[in-house]
């Protein structure tokens, strides 16, 4: 894709919407080396950005390495999808943290356990989000999911601690 176009739009505005509309990725070959020009495509998120004059075999190489990372993605993205859908399909409470401990997955039955949507708790910190404590003595949990992920461990909260709720409810 050239920047400069003829017509209303430049070739940015239009990679921007080929991207978005029709999924295909776009390389840019064009004379402009300057700084606001390239700030500009990488809006667009290009696969590539070839600068004139560029040889037949640039070219190839560019448009080859973006079709490589294009599928790549593709994958990537596919195979998140699963993951989410399997995950979602577990019959119980199911949330997922970064390792510094904020939230960025919550299944359904996660959701309609501690009454939130997921908009409204992707993104918090799970001990803010989460107020877990011990169903015997009633102290709080606040490390119990960085003390997880500090051992690389799936954390299942399981029957002694239950959310600090007015209404209790398991998870």
């Amino acid at each position: 894709m050239d920047i400069n176009l003829e017509g209303t739009g430049d070739g940015i505005e239009a990679a921007t919407r080929i991207s978005a509309d029709l999924d295909i990725p776009v390389v840019f070959l064009t004379a402009h080396d300057d700084a606001e020009t390239l700030q500009r495509a990488q809006g667009a998120d290009p696969f590539g950005y070839l600068t004139k004059p560029a040889t037949s075999v640039d070219l190839a190489n560019s448009i080859q390495i973006a079709l490589t990372r294009y599928r790549r993605q593709k994958s990537h993205h596919l195979r998140e999808i699963w993951l989410e859908a399997q995950l979602e399909g577990v019959g119980e409470g199911l949330i997922a943290a970064s390792p510094e401990g904020t939230i960025r997955f919550i299944n359904a039955e996660g959701e309609r356990l501690l009454g939130v949507s997921h908009v409204e708790i992707i993104g918090q910190p799970f001990t803010s989000a989460v107020p877990l404590r011990h169903r015997i003595t009633g102290q709080p949990v606040q490390d119990l999911g960085r003390l997880a992920f500090l051992h690389g461990a799936t954390m299942n909260v399981g029957e002694d601690y239950v959310v600090n709720q007015p209404a209790e409810r398991k998870i």
